[in-house]
């Protein structure tokens, strides 16, 4: 059956620099980022930066580039907020329920190393 994934779960509402700097730490201090999943529900404004496109852009190798086109993201084009609760719901939709385990987590978390391995270990 083997090892299932940790799926991400973040709500980025006006913080995508930030949220993108999370993600990418989470990735690389990962101790098996193949097995991190990550679901982003973003409310933007459609002229803003996303976040797909700004962690792409901060991507350093093909491994992470490609840890980055796996991402899901939800958009919504809005100024206002739904919150994190009603986020985290939404991607809860799109997420099959036979998944691992689910990090609900926001923008600004920095990981230290190996935090995957250690959330198992809990």
């Amino acid at each position: 059956m083997g090892i299932k994934p940790i799926s991400v779960f973040m709500h980025v509402h006006g913080h995508v620099p930030v949220a993108a700097r999370t993600i990418m730490s989470l990735i690389r201090h990962a101790y098996c980022p193949h097995r991190i999943e990550f679901w982003i529900y973003q409310e933007v404004q459609v002229q803003k930066q996303d976040i797909f496109s700004l962690c792409l852009s901060m991507c350093n190798t093909v491994q992470e580039t490609s840890f980055i086109r796996r991402m899901h993201v939800v958009t919504q084009d809005t100024e206002m907020t739904n919150g994190s609760l009603f986020a985290w719901n939404e991607l809860s939709k799109y997420c099959s329920a036979d998944r691992g385990m689910i990090l609900l987590t926001s923008p600004g978390l920095v990981a230290r190393k190996d935090w995957d391995f250690a959330l198992r270990q809990e």
